[in-house]
C-alpha cells in the first residue's frame, strides 16, 4: 500500500476506508461517541457537557485499543474489535483511560514491530518523545519514558545495533526520572487495588505472555514495503506492551486505570488467538 504519509513517517498508519475493517472503524467510532454520551445522560444522570466529553474519550479509547491490538496481532482482525469493545465498556463504567499514555505505547510498539516497514525516522523518535512527555507531565504517567527507552533499545538490538539512537534512549529515561521526581519519587500504593483487579492483571498478563512466547509465523505484510512482518519483532512488541501494562502499576490504581486501553488490547489479542476461526 502506497500512501504519501510514508514519505514522512515510518510509524504513522492512516485509516483507509477502502479496507473493510478500517471502514468499519470509521463508522463505529461516531456511533460509540454518541451511544456513550446518551448512556451517561440517560443511565447515569450526567450533564450533557460531561457526557459529551466522555463520549469523545470513549471514541479515542476505542480507537487506540483497536489500533494497538492490530499491532500486537496483525493477522487477526477480530482481536482488535474485541479490544475496542472492552475499552468502551471501561469508559461506560466511568473509568478514565489514559489516552496520551496509550498513544505513546502504541507508537513505541510500532517502532519495534515495524508494521509500516522502514526503521523509525528521526522525526518519528521526536514525535514519540513528545507524546511520552505529554503522558508524563499531563497524565502523570512518568513510566511512558521507560517504555519508549525500551522500544528504542529493542529496535536497535533486533537490528544488531543496540547502541543506535542511544541519545534518545537516554533522553527518554531522563524524562521518566524527571516525571517521577516531580511526584516526589513516590512508591506505588497497591492498597486500593481490589483483589478483582489483581486477579485480572495476573490472568490477562499471564495469558498474553503465553501468546507472545508462542507467537506463530506472521502472514501480514508491511504497509509501505510489502515485506512480511518479522515474527521476532511482533513477539518483542507484544512483550513491550505487556511491560507497559505492568509498569502502569507504578501509578497504583490510578495508573492501572489509565492503562485500561492497553490491557483491553492485550485481552482482545488473547481472546482472538483462543478463538481463531471466529470472524468479525
Amino acid at each position: 500500500m502506497s500512501h504519501p504519509i510514508y514519505r514522512l513517517s515510518s510509524i504513522a498508519r492512516p485509516l483507509e476506508p477502502k479496507y473493510p475493517t478500517n471502514l468499519a472503524v470509521l463508522i463505529l467510532l461516531p456511533l460509540i461517541g454518541i451511544g456513550m454520551a446518551a448512556w451517561l445522560v440517560l443511565g447515569r444522570d450526567y450533564a450533557l457537557s460531561s457526557a459529551a466529553l466522555s463520549g469523545v474519550s470513549a471514541m479515542f479509547a476505542a480507537f487506540l485499543a483497536w489500533a494497538l491490538a492490530r499491532e500486537l496481532d496483525p493477522d487477526r482482525n477480530q482481536a482488535a474489535f474485541v479490544a475496542m469493545g472492552l475499552a468502551v465498556i471501561a469508559v461506560g463504567f466511568e473509568l478514565t483511560p489514559g489516552l496520551l499514555l496509550t498513544a505513546s505505547v502504541l507508537m513505541s510498539v510500532r517502532i519495534v514491530n515495524r508494521t509500516v516497514g522502514p526503521p523509525a525516522r528521526l522525526t518519528d523518535l521526536v514525535m514519540v518523545l513528545l507524546l511520552a512527555g505529554a503522558a508524563t507531565f499531563i497524565s502523570g504517567s512518568w513510566w511512558a519514558g521507560l517504555i519508549l527507552a525500551a522500544a528504542i533499545t529493542l529496535d536497535g538490538y533486533l537490528d544488531g545495533d543496540p547502541k543506535r539512537n542511544i541519545a534518545f534512549t537516554a533522553i527518554a529515561i531522563a524524562l521518566a526520572l524527571v516525571g517521577w521526581g516531580l511526584q516526589g519519587f513516590a512508591l506505588p500504593d497497591f492498597a486500593p487495588l481490589w483483589w478483582e483487579w489483581t486477579a485480572a492483571v495476573v490472568v490477562v498478563g499471564g495469558a498474553f505472555l503465553a501468546m507472545a512466547l508462542s507467537c506463530p509465523p506472521v502472514k501480514s505484510l508491511c504497509d509501505a514495503t510489502g515485506e512480511t512482518l518479522s515474527r521476532n519483532r511482533v513477539k518483542a512488541a507484544m512483550v513491550l506492551a505487556l511491560a507497559g501494562g505492568y509498569l502502569s502499576l507504578l501509578g497504583g490504581l490510578g495508573g492501572l486505570t489509565l492503562a485500561l486501553p492497553i490491557w483491553a488490547a492485550m485481552a482482545g489479542v488473547t481472546e482472538g488467538r483462543a478463538m481463531p476461526k471466529r470472524k468479525i
